[in-house]
This record gives C-alpha cells, sequence and structure tokens, in this order.
C-alpha cells in the first residue's frame, strides 16, 4: 500500500493550479505591453503635471482615484494634488510666455482654472518675467504659487491690486501651515497706484489666515495691505520705492491679528501705516531709510523686536500715533539716523490715555531734533529705558515736552513746589528759600511765559556765600539733562556760575534739604555780567545725557552767586529731564 494514498490527486491538483498561474500571467503582460504602448506614444505637450518640470518631455501621470480627487479638493487637506508648470501645462492649456513682453493674465488665469478643475494645488513658475495686465486672484484653499527667481509686472493701467488672496470653500483654516505664495518679485507702474499684494477672506470660515507669503515689492502705492478676514499671516519679503510698504486700512472686518513681518528689508516713503483698531503688525526686520517709520491711525499697534531703523533725517516726524490706544513698542535692536537736517521730534503721540511709544534696551545714535525734545506728546505716554547711546551728544536732551521732573518749572503756582532750595551761605540754613546772604520768591514783573518767575536776589556783594540748588529725585542708572531760561534786568556785575551734579541729600529736623555728598557733571557754565542788562537767555547742560551713580538721590543745578554782586536775577522755564 502507497505511504500517501491521496498522492496521485494532489499532483493532478497542482499541474492544474499552475497552467491557471501561467494563464494569467500572460494576459497581464499582453495589457502592460499595450499600455506601455499607448504611455509612449503620448504627444509632449500632455504631460505637466509634475514636479517642477522644466522641459515638455513625457511623464507617467499616476490615475488618480475618486477618492484622490474629493482629498484634493482643499488645498490643506490633502498634499497629493501634484502640480502644474506655468509654461508647459497639459493639453488644451496654453502655457504661459514669462517673456517679459507678452500679456499672460489670460494663459494663467486659464491654467489656474484649469489646475483647480483637476484637483491640482500647486502652480510652478520657472524663470522668467510674468507681465499681467489685471489683478491675478489666488484662491488660497485651493491652490498656491511658487516660483523660482521670477518676475511679475504689472502692464496695466487701473489703480487695481496685482496680485490678490482669498479663500472660498476652506473650512479648516487652522491646518494652513504653508506658504500660499513664495519666489516672486512683483514690480508695479510707481509709487502712485496699486497694490502689490492684497489679503481678504470672505468671512469667519473662509479666512485668509495661517499662512506664509514669501515675495519682494516694488514700486506701487502699497506693498501689501491686509483687510478683512486676515490674520496669523507671516509675511517674508523686501519692499522699497512704494508709497508705504505694509498698510492696514481701517473699515474691514475680523482682522489684523498677529501680522508677522520677518526677514525683511524695507525702504520707501513709509514703512508701516496701520489704521485697524485693534490691528498688530509684529516686526523683526530693517527698516532703513525711509522717509517715515510709521504711522499709527484709529488705536493700531505695532511691536518691533531687534529690528534696525536707520534713515537720512528730514523735516517729517518719523514715527505718529493718533487714536486712543495706538501704541508703537521697540525692544532691542537699533535706531539711528544721519544727515544734518532734522525734525522738530522724532515721534508725535496723540494715542489717549491707554497708548503711547515704548523704547526698551534699544541703541540710539544721532537723533537730533531741532527742538531737543524726542517725542511731542499731546496725550499718551513716551518712555526710554535702558537706553544705549552711540554718540551720546547727539542724543534729545529730553524725552518729551511732557516729561519735566519739576512740578512748577514755569512757576505759575503763588509758591514754591518744588525741591528750591538754598544750599550754601554764611550762616546755619533754617529756610530753604530765605538765608543770610540770599533770598528767593515768585516774581510777577518778569516771566518769560506765564504771568511768574523765581526771583534770586543777592543781598550783600561780592565774596559773600550765596549757593541755591534746582533738584530733582532721580532712579538709579537714568540719565538727566536739563536747560533753563535766565534774565537780568538790573546794572549788577560779576560772575555767576551754573553746574549740574548728582547729589545724596538728607533732611534736618526742621525738613531743610543738606546735601550729604555731590559730584559734578562737567565744568559748569559761567555767565559773566556788565552793567548792561540782559533779556531771557538759554542755557543748558554742557554734559549731555549723564547717567546717575548708584549712590545719588538727586540731580539739582547748582546756582553760585558768591562772585556776583547785591542784585537779583531771573530764572524761568526751567527744564530737568530723565530718560
Amino acid at each position: 500500500m502507497s505511504r500517501f494514498p491521496y498522492q496521485k490527486s494532489l499532483k493532478s491538483f497542482f499541474r492544474v493550479f499552475r497552467n491557471m498561474i501561467n494563464k494569467l500571467i500572460n494576459k497581464n503582460l499582453t495589457e502592460l505591453r499595450k499600455t506601455s504602448s499607448k504611455v509612449t506614444n503620448i504627444e509632449p505637450q500632455i504631460n505637466s503635471v509634475t514636479t517642477k518640470s522644466k522641459n515638455p518631455s513625457p511623464e507617467i501621470v499616476q490615475e488618480r482615484t475618486e477618492k484622490d480627487q474629493i482629498a484634493s479638493e482643499s488645498l490643506y487637506i490633502s498634499s497629493s494634488g501634484g502640480e502644474i508648470n506655468v509654461k508647459y501645462p497639459p493639453a488644451p492649456m496654453v502655457g504661459a510666455k514669462g517673456d517679459g513682453v507678452t500679456d499672460d493674465t489670460a494663459a494663467i488665469t486659464n491654467i489656474q482654472q484649469g489646475a483647480m478643475s483637476l484637483g491640482v494645488n500647486s502652480l510652478y513658475f520657472p524663470d522668467g518675467t510674468y507681465c499681467l495686465s489685471d489683478t491675478l486672484t489666488i484662491d488660497i484653499s485651493k491652490i498656491r504659487w511658487e516660483g523660482s527667481k521670477v518676475s511679475i509686472k504689472y502692464i496695466g493701467i487701473e489703480d487695481i491690486p496685482i496680485i490678490k488672496l482669498i479663500s472660498r470653500g476652506n473650512l479648516s483654516p487652522y491646518s494652513q501651515r504653508t506658504k500660499a505664495f513664495s519666489g516672486f518679485n512683483i514690480y508695479g507702474k510707481g509709487k502712485e497706484k496699486n497694490t502689490g499684494i492684497h489679503l481678504e477672506g470672505t468671512d469667519s470660515n473662509n479666512a485668509v489666515a495661517h499662512i506664509a507669503l514669501d515675495a519682494n515689492i516694488h514700486d506701487v502705492k502699497y506693498g501689501v495691505v491686509f483687510f478683512s478676514y486676515t490674520y496669523l499671516v507671516e509675511y517674508t519679503g523686501d519692499a522699497w520705492n512704494c508709497n508705504t510698504c505694509i498698510y492696514m486700512p481701517n473699515g474691514g472686518i475680523d482682522y489684523g491679528e498677529n501680522i508677522r513681518l520677518t526677514g525683511a528689508y524695507y525702504n520707501s516713503d513709509l514703512a508701516f501705516r496701520n489704521d485697524n483698531n485693534g490691528g498688530e503688525f509684529f516686526v523683526q526686520a530693517s527698516i532703513d531709510y525711509n522717509k517715515r517709520v510709521a504711522v499709527i491711525n484709529n488705536g493700531g499697534k505695532i511691536f518691533l523686536k531687534n529690528s534696525h531703523i536707520e534713515f537720512t533725517t528730514n523735516s517729517s516726524v518719523p514715527i505718529e500715533l493718533h487714536g486712543d490706544g495706538a501704541v508703537f513698542e521697540m525692544t532691542g535692536g537699533a535706531f539711528i539716523t544721519g544727515g544734518t537736517t532734522r525734525p522738530d521730534y522724532m515721534v508725535y503721540c496723540d494715542a489717549g490715555n491707554n497708548g503711547g511709544a515704548w523704547f526698551q534696551n534699544v541703541f540710539m545714535g544721532n537723533l537730533y531734533t531741532n527742538t531737543d525734545f524726542f517725542a511731542n506728546i499731546a496725550k499718551g505716554i513716551v518712555k526710554i529705558d535702558n537706553l544705549s547711546a552711540k554718540t551720546v551728544p547727539f542724543l534729545p536732551r529730553f524725552v518729551s515736552n511732557r516729561s519735566n521732573k519739576l512740578i512748577d518749572g514755569g512757576f505759575e503756582k503763588t509758591s514754591v513746589v518744588d525741591e528750591i532750595f538754598i544750599s550754601s551761605d554764611t550762616k546755619p540754613i533754617t529756610n530753604p528759600l530765605i538765608g543770610n546772604n540770599l533770598s528767593l520768591i515768585i516774581d510777577n514783573t518778569q516771566f518769560r511765559s506765564g504771568l511768574r518767575s523765581l526771583k534770586a536776589t543777592k543781598i550783600f556783594g561780592i565774596g559773600s556765600v550765596s549757593h541755591f540748588c534746582f533738584s530733582v529725585p532721580v532712579s538709579v542708572y537714568t540719565k538727566l539733562n536739563f536747560k533753563l531760561y535766565y534774565k537780568k534786568p538790573g546794572t549788577g556785575t560779576g560772575t555767576v556760575y551754573l553746574t549740574p551734579a548728582f547729589a545724596k541729600i538728607i533732611y534736618d529736623a526742621n525738613g531743610v534739604a543738606k546735601i550729604k555728598n555731590i559730584q559734578y557733571q562737567g565744568s559748569g557754565t559761567a555767565l559773566v555780567f556788565t552793567t548792561s542788562a540782559v533779556d531771557w537767555t538759554l542755557i543748558q547742560s554742557d554734559v549731555i545725557t549723564v547717567t546717575t551713580p548708584s549712590w545719588a538721590t538727586h540731580y539739582l543745578v547748582e546756582v553760585n552767586m558768591d562772585w556776583f554782586i547785591a542784585d537779583s536775577l531771573f530764572f524761568d522755564d526751567i527744564f530737568i529731564g530723565e530718560i
């Protein structure tokens, strides 16, 4: 008996199975050859859904399933939608020329529409200059543009955006973490009209949001405009020879949150304009040689971090803030100027009770102004903290017209309210304003502005000790300066010395100030008087923007009248400022 009784049956079964497999293989090989023959005979212009193809040679395109087409209807749902080279699109599309002469508006529009109908989510622009006579609108929810050293030149005549980014049918804006438009140089026809790139969503579910742009923009009125339903956008690119590089107008809906401007170079008439209440520009860039840096209206906000501002000064105020809540903030970086023309101020601030301009840890240099004030404040705050200065004498002496540390430097009150006191006399000082050799009173017969001034009268002649001080408390490591006006209407002669100083002041049992320690700043100013009268004359510190030592409690201006005869001097409009 056979060891395997079913051996013959098994051999027969395997023989039949082998024949079936061979027939199937032969059939599939025949079909494959037919398919290969068809692909080989395709005309060159049919191929185009490729990856950055720069030539029209045929390539096999993977057949798209129904599932793939549904998935690619939104660019950010699937990345498998492929790419079309705009110079070599699939038939029957006609390629763009990119030759710097031909109007490519219609060709690119048709290619984009065809790409979206095929579910293709990217247009690739090879090297060239593509001329446009009308706005090209890009629906970022369905397609993106990528260029390679590409120029877009506007050749039309209308005042319209050259490129417009919109969003329609995008139900998941939070997943748009990609560059929607990159690798382009956009050229307009001058500063008088056109916008380089205009961003505007349809509604809150179809926002132009969570995207990045990379494009350089030249010769337009507005470089980039952010409008309704636009937020969380990062723009990287240069803008120059524009009227305004970056603009956010007023009047839109739900827009302006967290607009980031990074790694860019701006060189135009105005770098930034933000008219949107609550609109935010976060900037890390080089703002070089613009006529003005920023204009902020209606409570808009601009924040610069580790940025570089450099420009040749002109008569225009470079930074302006208008409207309650308007904010300009600069942290780190450099703010420097050159040239001989000076503006009256570096900052104009009318930002209400909730706005202002802040500069912290900023390297500053050569910020000349005609007024010696850094800022003109109508309403709001302008503050400089931890200033780092290149050339100290070339900075404004004071932060603003509202930064006087004296309560009543114009002496408009009927009595002295600031810390003004006699510091040296021949007898013990028991009254800060009345001494043996000197008296200080409010006077209404002489004044430069307002109705009053401070009258300092020397009672005895030359050689009698007579010092008094204008004094303000100070913070550690701040920088201070002073200016004041004096007048001598009489015939008194002699020399009076005015010297700024840091001092440690203590008070006796009667509350009279005593100088415990003093450190003079510079050699001071000597006022030499003859018998001739002297009208109101300005004097200011010769050591500019000096820094408070850690031990000092006060900054003061000491007036030494020892070598002046018995006569009176008048002082008005005294300003002591701290940065």
